[in-house]
């Protein structure tokens, strides 16, 4: 990963809300676990996670953060994704709940797999 990008997303972060900005963190945390490689961008001024092409996005909005893992994995993943605001290519985790860390590192991971 370059460290400019991982920068960006640092600034990203801190342009937030302080209130949102641990939740921002720990999707961070758990994307990054479930990719093996990887660099990082700003597309659509978002996080964005590449290998060739992008793999996942997420982003702050009002009142949810945007996970943007493209419509196959939203399928794939939509029994364990009950419990979110669905479209088709968007997650949407109120910041209210807790992020689902470790699903959120498995649809990283089948993202990955899917775009090789």
């Amino acid at each position: 990963m370059r460290r400019g990008a991982r920068d960006l997303i640092n600034k990203y972060i801190a342009d937030q809300k302080p209130e949102h900005q641990e939740a921002l963190e720990q999707v961070r945390q758990a994307i990054e676990a479930g990719l093996p490689q990887f660099t990082t961008t700003l597309a659509y001024q978002m996080p964005t996670y590449r290998d060739r092409k992008n793999l996942i996005h997420f982003s702050a909005q009002s009142k949810h953060i945007g996970i943007y893992p493209a419509a196959a994995a939203i399928e794939y993943f939509k029994d364990q994704l009950q419990d979110y605001a669905l479209s088709k290519g968007t997650i949407k985790i109120p910041y209210d709940q807790l992020v689902p860390r470790h699903l959120l590192t498995q649809i990283a991971a089948w993202t990955y797999d899917h775009n090789q």
